[in-house]
């Protein structure tokens, strides 16, 4: 992960961290009583600073804009360089191959429990940029429908692949290398065999150690006061469309170990669970479960869309599908804290949808003096009680 290349550059500063400041081209840079203190130009003075104790985040403290970033991040918006070309310059500075990727830690057991399924760690094979030659660079109506613009299409390198005749975008690794091309198939009537989005082989990957829109957005990620997290690909580029850069997508509606900590390594104040409308309760209480094992010794705010009050988009729908007024209401009226309120799972002998909370429950005059044994989550825990709905409005009949 980045806090690799972050824990190699604090070993030795003067070696690492002073040479790719002055690459690019920030100067007057002195190292005192464990801080490095430099100006952004000659003209400027030393007001920038950069901790080298108890600063795991490698973060850089800006005394004129107030910016707090990461050294990454930092060097990306003053220098307007990209991220991927930042994060080469560093590695080189440490004698690191471009391909180089930290050695997997040996874990307990042998790791067994971490190679299961989704958490299955596997090293991933990288691609260089020029396979995307072989597709059309060409804009696309279907996408241009669903909300993403011609420029966030070519950000994000959305391309047209005439032997499949599917519209490709690539995948890409924390480092910015590309590890998958995933294409979505270019037809308005799918057959029972047709297969909607599929990777394209060669270029197949577990991207569950991966987060879309990672590498493309970083600089707009780290410190970021909200990191707004998705399904799928479009819900990032939809937002690239509204101007809305903190955001990452996982692939699926399942959160792994490995993304999780790619998270809370970008160092946000708030996660935000941004899945599609219908997820069951269920999957949500479980990737916010997994986000906060992976939080050691770390307060993480986690919150998610709360779909149920929303009536602004359709079944199954993204919250970035309708649009930047329906995300800027669904943002203002429907997030919610996830410890807030009791999450029922299971009334016995009461078919509901897994999506009520008490409170609702409660208030529903047709359960007034039955005795209902509920289970419920609070704060992801799960109870169980037992309780006998009286109200003063029924009795009142």
């Amino acid at each position: 992960m980045i806090g690799d290349i972050k824990r190699l550059m604090l070993e030795s500063p003067a070696e690492t961290i002073v040479p790719l400041l002055e690459s690019y081209g920030f100067a007057h840079i002195l190292t005192r009583n464990n801080t490095i203190r430099f100006a952004r130009s000659e003209e400027g003075g030393r007001n920038i600073s950069i901790k080298l104790q108890d600063n795991e985040f490698l973060n850089v403290h800006d005394f004129v804009t107030s910016a707090h970033k990461d050294i990454f991040s930092y060097i990306c918006e003053e220098k307007s360089v990209e991220f991927k070309d930042v994060l080469c310059k560093a590695k080189e500075i440490l004698g690191l191959d471009n391909n180089w990727r930290p050695p997997q830690r040996k874990l307990l057991f042998g790791g067994i429990y971490q190679n299961i399924g989704k958490n299955a760690q596997v090293e991933l094979k990288t691609y260089d940029d020029s396979i995307l030659n072989q597709y059309r660079r060409h804009g696309c109506l279907r996408f241009l429908r669903d909300g993403i613009s011609l420029e966030s299409q070519r950000f994000y390198n959305v391309s047209y692949d005439l032997l499949t005749n599917r519209i490709v975008f690539p995948w890409r690794d924390e480092h910015g290398s590309i590890v998958a091309i995933k294409g979505r198939l270019n037809e308005d009537v799918l057959t029972a065999d047709d297969c909607k989005y599929l990777y394209l082989d060669p270029y197949v990957a577990n991207i569950s150690q991966c987060l879309y829109n990672y590498s493309e957005s970083y600089q707009h990620l780290y410190g970021a006061d909200t990191l707004y997290v998705g399904e799928a690909e479009k819900f990032c580029m939809q937002l690239h469309t509204m101007g809305i850069r903190n955001c990452v997508a996982v692939g699926s509606h399942s959160i792994s170990e490995y993304q999780a900590k790619l998270m809370l390594g970008l160092n946000v104040k708030s996660i935000v669970l941004m899945f599609d409308e219908g997820l069951k309760l269920d999957w949500i209480k479980a990737n916010a479960d997994t986000i906060r094992r992976c939080a050691v010794m770390r307060q993480v705010d986690i919150k998610w869309f709360d779909y149920r009050d929303c009536i602004t988009i359709g079944s199954k729908d993204s919250p970035s599908d309708h649009g930047r007024q329906v995300w800027d209401e669904i943002v203002r009226e429907n997030i919610k804290d996830i410890k807030e309120g009791d999450i029922i799972t299971k009334i016995e002998g009461i078919d509901i949808e897994s999506s009520e909370s008490i409170n609702k429950i409660i208030n529903i005059p047709e359960f007034a003096g039955k005795e209902l044994n509920i289970i419920y989550l609070r704060e992801n825990i799960e109870y169980s009680t037992n309780l006998k709905p009286v109200f003063d409005d029924v009795h009142k009949r």
